[in-house]
């Protein structure tokens, strides 16, 4: 006859009390060697961080902020810009432009 069990997956009917060693602990019970820790700084130079991190990467994301920094100033100067334009072009030309609307 099977020995009875409470139902429980595990150490049921071992006379364990149910309870099992975990993480270090258990890996030296078993002779087991822990594996060396990784360098945290591993993970993070992974992939595209790794890359902006190098030479290139940096030259990169130095061009990019430039560029940036153009399309922002263009665009949100552009309808001074665009007065500007218009008042010289007036200054110089003597003329007005009718669909310039007001200077």
């Amino acid at each position: 006859m099977p020995p009875a069990t409470s139902g429980r997956k595990g150490n049921a009917g071992t006379g364990g009390g149910g309870h099992q060693r975990k993480g270090k602990a258990a890996q030296a019970a078993k002779g087991e060697v822990a594996p060396v820790a990784q360098d945290p700084d591993e993970d993070t130079n992974a992939g595209f961080g790794k890359y902006l991190r190098s030479e290139e990467g940096i030259e990169m994301m130095k061009l990019f902020v430039i560029a940036n920094t153009i399309v922002v100033f263009v665009t949100m100067a552009w309808p001074q810009m665009q007065q500007s334009y218009r008042i010289l072009r007036s200054l110089v030309f003597n003329d007005e432009d009718e669909d310039s609307g007001e200077l």
